[in-house]
């Protein structure tokens, strides 16, 4: 079951996954890499989705150095709805995190909590 979507802008950049992360980002991209992750979850997963949220990241923050930033967010609007703001310094330390046990464990929950695909969006620093 895919899960993700990456939108950065332009036609060509767009990049279908087979899961959330299982392509190369644009090597133009480099070398740090900021994203944010959204997805919703199904009617009355809400708090489980939160809680595997929260613990993973709990867990990246603590043994991954390369990871920059890691915050879960819920929606003011949509409590259904989590937004991930992710930072990490290299597409290395992206790769590192996403096959790390507790994302691969977090990542096989999210496919029995989510609504629908989760949607990744590249950010770009303008400064």
């Amino acid at each position: 079951m895919g899960l993700g979507l990456l939108t950065v802008g332009e036609e060509r950049d767009k990049v279908i996954f087979d899961g959330i992360f299982n392509q190369n980002i644009p090597e133009r991209m480099m070398p740090m890499i900021s994203l944010v992750a959204k997805m919703k979850s199904r009617p009355g997963m809400e708090s489980r989705l939160a809680e595997v949220c929260m613990n993973l990241a709990r867990t990246v923050r603590e043994n991954e150095k390369g990871c920059l930033a890691y915050i879960p967010h819920v929606s003011v609007k949509d409590p259904s709805e989590i937004i991930f703001y992710e930072q990490y310094e290299s597409q290395e330390a992206l790769e590192i995190h996403r096959k790390t046990p507790y994302f691969q464990a977090a990542f096989a929950e999210f496919k029995e909590l989510l609504a629908g695909p989760s949607e990744v969006t590249i950010l770009k620093k303008l400064v």
